[in-house]
């Protein structure tokens, strides 16, 4: 699970900025800065999330997991809608990228 949390919050990080690069053709660069703004914590808490599959500190997840609830605070999640399947694997996947990245 948190292998596929890597994944998806990456996936946002890129969704964000081609959003905001959206807003920018269109002259709204404030618009485009502050949908940056709000969403820059992503690549970080990915990055954390990485780096501690990647070294095997798993006594880290509950701190990293509590630094992005403030984020997610606001949503209401009435049922659940993803299946196990769609994580399952992606630990292997990401420490095979990791291996193919050099990291």
């Amino acid at each position: 699970m948190a292998a596929e949390l890597v994944y998806c919050l990456r996936a946002i990080d890129d969704g964000i900025e081609a959003s905001a690069g959206a807003w920018e053709k269109r002259d709204y660069w404030i618009k485009a800065e502050q949908l940056r703004q709000r969403w820059v914590w992503t690549s970080s808490a990915s990055a954390r999330l990485e780096n501690m599959i990647r070294t095997g500190v798993w006594e880290n997840l509950p701190e990293i997991l509590v630094s992005m609830v403030e984020h997610f605070a606001d949503i209401k999640i009435t049922k659940l809608t993803r299946k196990s399947s769609e994580w399952a694997g992606a630990y292997q996947e990401l420490l095979a990228d990791l291996e193919q990245q050099g990291k």
